[in-house]
């Protein structure tokens, strides 16, 4: 099986990670909030009763908007992995265009990783720091087969 001979492993493994860290997201998003965190379920219930016109007749909650970019998180995650699937089964894509893809994912999760060290939400901050590692192994993996 292409997608998992030698320089395309990491690239295979990095891209599976990531839908395992996507697919863990989503289920975290429709989680609901411990039943023993008066605070939290409060916070919920505002966002979801606060709302705001936002044009085009729409006026969703704050928890709608919490939500969408939730997803949205996971869609992104899910599209970084299908495309780091696709050139790793792809028998044409050369070690340098797996590297450079790896490298773009990699970077891609450094930023992330940045934004949620300066907003301290650990979470998303260890899973996708350890994303960024391995597409970086990927990266410099692929350069050398």
């Amino acid at each position: 099986m292409v997608i998992f001979s030698k320089g395309r492993r990491s690239l295979t493994v990095a891209a599976i990670a990531t839908l395992l860290v996507a697919a863990m997201h989503t289920i975290a998003t429709f989680a609901p909030p411990p039943a023993n965190d008066a605070g939290l379920i409060a916070m919920v219930e505002t966002l979801r009763g606060y709302q705001r016109p936002l044009g085009l007749g729409m006026a969703p909650s704050m928890l709608d908007i919490y939500t969408a970019l939730s997803l949205t998180m996971s869609l992104f995650l899910v599209a970084f992995a299908v495309l780091g699937l696709s050139f790793a089964g792809d028998r044409d894509a050369s070690p340098r265009t797996l590297s450079r893809i790896a490298m773009i994912s990699a970077g891609t999760m450094g930023a992330l990783t940045v934004v949620y060290a300066m907003f301290r939400i650990p979470p998303p901050l260890v899973m996708i720091a350890i994303l960024a590692i391995l597409y970086l192994v990927a990266a410099l993996r692929t350069l050398r087969a």
